[in-house]
């Protein structure tokens, strides 16, 4: 006899359960307006920051070429931001003619993303008409995918500093010329490492170019003659000899007399001046001198004589 197995009763699906619904619970009042005031006051912080910078920031959209600037902008340029147009074009067009296609290529090198960051410095005319140094400093900012959204930067007035830079450009420049007219050279020997630095007037001098000669005193000291080694030696030495601080101030400087062997094998009379500079505490920092050929001196005494 064939039996036909029970069918098992449908099981029945599970109530579905609903997750419940938490209350929105919105922070206290108290809390609320701290967090507001905490971020207003460094939205004031910041913009009093920028404030005390001479220039502005900037943000650049690449897609849309927007451009906006901060209230900087009229302490720099005499335009506030309002008043001019929100795109590249109006800014470069204050570019001197000479920095132009230099500064253009480079900010747009940064907004292709072909450098992350860069730093230039070129002149721009302000509404005044004046000529002012500027630096300025941009970085790309990029998408989740590597590709460059907007350029952010900053545009200082550096006109003080560049023009002081030139000044010392300046300055050195006639430095090297008198110091190309004179028939000698101008050292610097720090205490601390013993280097002694040389200027190129040694090849005329001596006949040696200062990179032919090790960087010390000894190396001098081996071409002076012998007869005014000791005195000059010793001279020298009491020069940055120690003692109280006050004796050490009174030691300023010592003017010494003796004959240096040339490369070709002929004696050089020459007159050197030392001069030590110390630090705070009275303590040599450095010797600074020159070392000039007397030579024409010499035998106009020696006919005077």
């Amino acid at each position: 006899m064939h039996m036909r197995a029970a069918r098992a009763a449908p099981s029945r699906a599970p109530d579905a359960v609903t997750a419940p619904t938490l209350p929105a619970t919105p922070l206290p009042a108290a809390t609320a307006a701290a967090r507001d005031e905490a971020g207003a006051g460094r939205e004031r912080r910041l913009l009093a920051a920028l404030g005390m910078i001479p220039g502005f920031v900037f943000e650049w959209d690449v897609a849309t070429g927007a451009v906006t600037r901060s209230e900087g902008l009229s302490t720099l340029a005499g335009w506030a931001p309002a008043e001019v147009p929100g795109e590249a074009g109006w800014w470069q067009s204050l570019l001197h003619p000479d920095d132009l296609a230099m500064a253009r290529a480079r900010c747009d090198a940064v907004a292709r993303g072909e450098r992350d960051a860069d730093q230039l410095q070129y002149r721009v005319r302000t509404r005044a008409g004046a000529w002012l140094v500027v630096w300025e400093h941009l970085r790309a900012m990029r998408d989740a995918a590597g590709a460059v959204t907007h350029v952010v930067g900053a545009v200082i007035d550096v006109t003080a500093q560049a023009a002081a830079q030139e000044r010392a450009v300046a300055s050195e420049r006639r430095l090297t010329t008198a110091l190309a007219a004179l028939n000698g050279i101008v050292y610097e020997w720090d205490n601390a490492t013993g280097v002694v630095t040389r200027t190129g007037g040694l090849a005329r001098l001596v006949g040696y170019a200062p990179d032919e000669v090790p960087t010390d005193a000894a190396w001098w000291h081996s071409i002076v003659h012998p007869d005014g080694l000791a005195d000059a030696f010793a001279r020298g030495q009491a020069l940055i000899s120690e003692g109280t601080r006050a004796e050490a101030e009174r030691r300023t400087h010592v003017d010494l007399r003796y004959r240096v062997r040339h490369r070709d094998g002929r004696w050089i009379p020459v007159w050197d001046h030392m001069r030590v500079l110390r630090d705070e505490t009275g303590g040599i920092e450095r010797i600074i001198g020159c070392t000039i050929d007397v030579s024409t001196q010499v035998e106009t005494e020696a006919r005077l004589d």
